[in-house]
C-alpha cells in the first residue's frame, strides 16, 4: 500500500516537473519571440530615422540653393533698379539746390552702372550740379569778403555814452607791457606771456552817479569768415595814484572816487595770442553794458578795484550784429 502511494507521488512530481518545463520554454520561446520584435521596430524606426535624416539634409541643401537664387535675384534686381533710384534723388537734390549731393548720387549712377539707361542723363546732370557749386562757392567768398569789408568800413569812435557814464578813449595801443596804477615815479606793470600781446586803452570815465558801474570792454579777431571770434574782456585798473601813501590805501585818493570826482582816469588790458592775431584784423569795442562794480579790499594794492558782473557777447558776431550792438573804439 505504501509502495503504491509512493509511485503515484513520484508519478504526480514528474508530471508537474515536466508541466514546468513546458511552461519554462515556453515563456522562454515568448519572451525571444517579444526580443525579436522589438528589436525589429527598433531597426524599422532607426531606418526610418536615418531616411529622414538624409531627407532634411537634402531639404535644408534645397533651402541654401533657394536663399542663394533668392539673393542673386535680388541683386539682379538691385541692379536693375538702384540706377532708377539714385537718378531720382539726385534729381530731387537738384531742384533743392543741394549741389554737391546731387553731383554725388549721379555719379554713382555713373560710376557703377555705366551701361544703365540712365548713365548718359547723369553725365548731363553732373556738369548742372558742379556748375551750380562753383557758383554757390563764389558766392559763399563773396559773402566772407563782404563781411570782412563791412568790419573794415566801421570807423572807431573815441567817445561814446551808456546810461549813467560817458566813455573818452586817451589813447589805444597793442604792447607787451601793460602799465597801471601809476604812483609818484612809479607804476605797476603786467608782462604778456611770450607767445602773447596785450591790447590797452587808456580811457577817462565821466559819470554824475556817485558809485557808476562801469562799461565793458572786449577785444576780438575778425577771421576768414568776416566773424569776430577768440574774445576776451578787458580788465580794469585805475591809471595812476596821488602817491604810494593813497596807492597802499593808507589815506583815500579822492581822484580815483566818484564820490568826490566826475571824471575818473581808468586803463583797460587784455591779453591775445599771437598766432590767433596774426595776418587778422583786431578790434577792440564795448557792448555799453554797465556792469563792473566797485568794490575794496582790505590790504589791497591798491585797496580799490573794479570787477566784472559781465555777460560776454556771443561767440560768433558778425558785421551787421557789430553795426547794431557794439561801438568800435580801435581797430588793429
Amino acid at each position: 500500500m505504501r509502495k503504491s502511494l509512493a509511485k503515484i507521488t513520484i508519478a504526480i512530481l514528474l508530471t508537474l516537473v515536466a508541466g514546468l518545463g513546458t511552461a519554462f520554454v515556453f515563456l522562454n520561446n515568448e519572451k525571444n519571440t517579444r526580443h525579436e520584435y522589438l528589436a525589429n521596430e527598433l531597426t524599422i524606426k532607426q531606418n526610418l530615422i536615418a531616411s529622414q535624416g538624409e531627407e532634411i539634409k537634402s531639404l535644408t541643401r534645397d533651402i541654401g540653393s533657394l536663399k542663394q537664387a533668392n539673393n542673386d535675384l535680388s541683386m539682379q534686381l538691385e541692379e536693375y533698379i538702384q540706377p532708377e533710384k539714385l537718378y531720382l534723388k539726385g534729381e530731387i537734390a537738384l531742384s533743392d539746390k543741394n549741389w554737391e549731393e546731387a553731383a554725388n548720387l549721379l555719379w554713382e549712377v555713373k560710376n557703377k552702372y555705366p551701361c544703365s539707361e540712365y548713365a548718359q542723363s547723369a553725365t548731363e546732370k553732373i556738369l548742372e550740379a558742379n556748375k551750380g557749386l562753383e557758383e554757390a562757392k563764389k558766392r559763399a567768398q563773396a559773402e566772407v569778403a563782404a563781411q570782412r569789408e563791412g568790419f573794415k568800413q566801421i570807423k572807431p569812435s573815441l567817445a561814446f555814452s551808456t546810461q549813467k557814464t560817458s566813455v573818452r578813449i586817451k589813447s589805444s595801443k597793442k604792447a607787451n607791457q601793460w602799465i597801471t596804477d601809476r604812483h609818484g615815479n612809479y607804476w605797476i606793470y603786467y608782462e604778456a606771456d611770450k607767445d602773447a600781446d596785450y591790447y590797452i586803452l587808456d580811457v577817462d570815465i565821466a559819470s554824475k552817479e556817485k558809485s557808476p558801474s562801469l562799461p565793458a570792454f572786449y577785444v576780438g579777431v575778425v577771421n576768414d569768415s568776416g566773424i569776430i571770434t577768440n574774445l576776451m574782456r578787458m580788465e580794469y585798473n585805475f591809471y595812476r595814484w596821488e602817491n604810494y601813501g593813497t596807492y597802499l590805501g593808507n589815506y583815500e585818493d579822492f581822484r580815483n572816487d566818484f564820490e568826490k570826482k566826475d571824471t575818473v582816469s581808468f586803463t583797460v588790458g587784455a591779453q591775445l595770442k599771437k598766432d590767433q592775431t596774426k595776418g587778422k584784423t583786431v578790434i577792440i569795442f564795448s557792448d555799453k553794458e554797465e556792469c563792473f562794480e566797485r568794490s575794496r579790499k582790505n590790504f589791497g594794492r591798491p585797496p580799490v578795484m573794479y570787477h566784472s558782473s559781465c555777460i560776454s557777447p556771443g561767440a560768433n558776431i558778425t558785421a551787421k550784429d557789430f553795426i547794431e550792438n557794439y561801438v568800435a573804439v580801435r581797430i588793429f
